[in-house]
């Protein structure tokens, strides 16, 4: 699943209302124990949502994408769910 908000949107808490929504119903489903996101290393304001939401890095690819020639990396993030 991508969450996605387009810019004149933006900063309206529209993207921190679609995590929660996405958390809570993966909460619900018995066989998930982890939520993954990955996130283009520039956008910090994503970065920060994540982390807000307890998202915690687990990895990181140096250059993993190529934007207008512009090298970005790939952040890999994670929310534990539950225990076992």
């Amino acid at each position: 699943m991508s969450i996605g908000v387009l810019e004149p949107y933006r900063r309206r808490g529209i993207a921190a209302q679609l995590l929660d929504a996405a958390i809570h119903w993966a909460q619900t489903q018995d066989a998930l124990t982890w939520l993954d996101s990955e996130i283009f290393g520039h956008n910090e304001p994503a970065l920060q949502l994540h982390r807000r939401f307890g998202f915690a890095e687990v990895g990181r690819v140096t250059d993993m994408y190529r934007i207008d020639g512009t090298p970005v990396d790939d952040i890999r993030l994670t929310l534990r769910l539950r225990s076992s």
